[in-house]
């Protein structure tokens, strides 16, 4: 149960920050994107039982040729690091990435 939620809590993580560099696609800079980023994540995470939105961070980055935008989750609040005295876990923070490529191919 312990690895089945740390799996399903990555997965998770790895969808809001897809969704939330889709959103910050359309940002004109760095700013705006941040600012699209942060609400699509705090919207999406609201979709997901067991997640807070306190309990996350995002930051985006760009350059001339990439959007990369970065969750980073503290699942230490989750009921499934409350098994964490029955089996070793992963640490409980959990970070993940998504990389959009900026303008044409």
């Amino acid at each position: 149960i312990a690895y089945g939620g740390y799996f399903w809590l990555s997965h998770a993580v790895q969808q809001v920050a897809n969704d939330a560099a889709r959103a910050a696609l359309s940002g004109l800079d760095t700013a705006e994107r941040s600012s699209l980023a942060q609400s699509s994540m705090t919207g999406s995470l609201a979709n997901y039982a067991f997640l807070d939105a306190a309990s996350a961070h995002v930051t985006v980055a760009s350059d001339a040729i990439n959007l990369k935008v970065s969750v980073r989750y503290d699942a230490s609040a989750s009921p499934f690091w409350a098994l964490g005295g029955l089996v070793p876990l992963p640490s409980s923070t959990i970070t993940r990435q998504a990389s959009i490529r900026l303008g044409g191919y």
